[in-house]
């Protein structure tokens, strides 16, 4: 998801501090969200554990007390914490993050009243009174009040812990290991563990600006510390992200365990009990459909990004929904990626079937996932993949967000990115050789098509 004029990203404001988000920015974008909240409202604002998130806070704290919002410091805290207590105080909140960046950014996301990122109709009308200078400024007597708030941290697992079976985790005798990517997990991940009675260790779980530990986002290559540690030693090795709203998974012979993996392995416990809509991004692997359908459910499928299969989830009162990325939704804590929620919820899982994490996983549907992209100009993307929509064949088309093409019991998705100048590519077949060869397919396609939309612009 973004916002009509760029100004809002998939996941909020980003950008390198004191260039993109220098004071200048901070200030004058916080003008105007807080001109779209109106004065004499009260707001919530949390940061996660980057060095310069006092500066950035601090900015948008002054800005937002000069136009009468009452604000309330949550201080580091867990994203998903902040939008759980938003939720039940009812307060518009404020994240300081910029989740798996790297620590050089930083960022401002915006939750809505109700717990939920803002949407994109709501970050248009910020982003137009931003680029229009709609502003509004008020005199010396309107300006709000500044307090602190404690125990957002504590009440966020609270609410986690009245969701799962307790007894059944603390009756399981497993052992975690936790990484909590120097973010501020390290306030919530190791409590949860311990109201679980679960032997635990930590690595990276001091709060680092600088991910010294490794980059914050929780993919395997910056992981090899926690695989290596846990095989042999842990039942499961678990990951999150640079601000918690995500969770990934290493199994107890230290294997990093795909995304995809975990959504089917969610999806498979909930649709036991709880029949419903799973919620899923276009991107998402088969294997979650084939789970849903055998259990009786039935999968949706959005656009990518966590905001909008919220919004789904909202509209279907779906069960279960998420990213293959590690970003879980759980609709009876709330609707947003949660980490906490995820961890304990796969401890749930693992304690209820008495079985180990590479047990379950390997009773799942077997396919294989080919990822790549192609660097492209940013001013022939649109034109490409028009080129490529009207000449793809193939039994079923999908153009929710760029196009998928199935193929018997494979597809192919080509998709533009919306951060960068590239078209991203994904193939998923049973056979791994199919997907190899799905993937280069259409890699060469993007990679001819771009070649000649460059040489047009040239002999123009």
């Amino acid at each position: 998801m973004a916002s009509r004029k760029g100004l809002f990203g998939t996941n909020g404001i980003r950008g390198l501090v004191n260039l993109d988000l220098n004071n200048e920015f901070i200030t004058k974008v916080t003008k105007a969200i807080a001109t779209f909240i109106g004065p004499e409202k009260s707001l919530i604002i949390g940061q996660d554990t980057r060095i310069s998130g006092d500066m950035v806070k601090m900015n948008v704290i002054s800005v937002l007390l000069s136009s009468g919002i009452n604000v309330y410091d949550a201080g580091i805290v867990p994203t998903p914490a902040l939008q759980f207590a938003s939720k039940n105080l009812g307060y518009f909140g404020i994240m300081i993050t910029a989740s798996h960046n790297p620590p050089e950014y930083n960022g401002i996301k915006c939750i809505d009243y109700d717990g939920t990122e803002l949407d994109e109709l709501k970050e248009n009308i910020i982003e137009d009174i931003y680029f229009e200078n709609k502003i509004k400024n008020l005199d010396w007597k309107s300006i709000g009040s500044y307090n602190r708030i404690e125990n957002i941290n504590r009440n966020y697992i609270e609410g986690v812990l009245n969701l799962i079976d307790r007894n059944s985790i603390k009756n399981s005798n497993l052992k975690v290991l936790v990484d909590c990517s120097n973010g501020p997990s390290y306030l919530t991940s190791p409590f949860l563990l311990k109201k679980l009675n679960v032997r635990y260790t930590t690595i990276n779980c001091n709060p680092d600006g600088y991910f010294s530990g490794h980059n914050p986002e929780p993919k395997e290559e910056n992981l090899q510390e926690l695989m290596k540690f846990t095989k042999g030693n842990y039942d499961l090795g678990v990951a999150h992200d640079g601000d918690a709203d995500r969770v990934v998974f290493v199994d107890e012979n230290g294997n990093f365990i795909p995304g995809d993996k975990i959504l089917a392995l969610i999806t498979k416990h909930i649709l036991k009990n709880n029949k419903g809509y799973i919620v899923l991004p276009v991107s998402a692997s088969q294997a979650v459909e084939e789970v849903a359908i055998k259990e009786e459910g039935k999968v949706v499928y959005t656009r990518v990004g966590a905001p909008i299969i919220a919004r789904k989830m909202i509209e279907l009162n779906a069960v279960f929904g998420g990213e293959d990325n590690g970003g879980l939704i759980f609709p009876e804590m709330q609707y947003c990626r949660d980490g906490a929620m995820g961890m304990a919820k796969i401890l749930e899982i693992i304690s209820k079937h008495k079985k180990s994490i590479s047990d379950l996983i390997s009773e799942l549907p077997e396919y294989y996932v080919k990822k790549g992209s192609v660097s492209v100009n940013r001013e022939d993307m649109i034109s490409i993949m028009d080129t490529i929509k009207s000449s793809v064949k193939g039994d079923r088309v999908l153009d929710i967000d760029g196009i998928k093409v199935y193929d018997g019991d494979s597809w192919v998705l080509i998709r533009p990115s919306g951060t960068e100048p590239i078209i991203r590519i994904y193939s998923e077949s049973k056979d791994r050789k199919s997907s190899e060869n799905l993937f280069r397919k259409y890699k060469e396609v993007v990679e001819s098509i771009s070649k000649e939309k460059q040489l047009q612009t040239k002999n123009k």
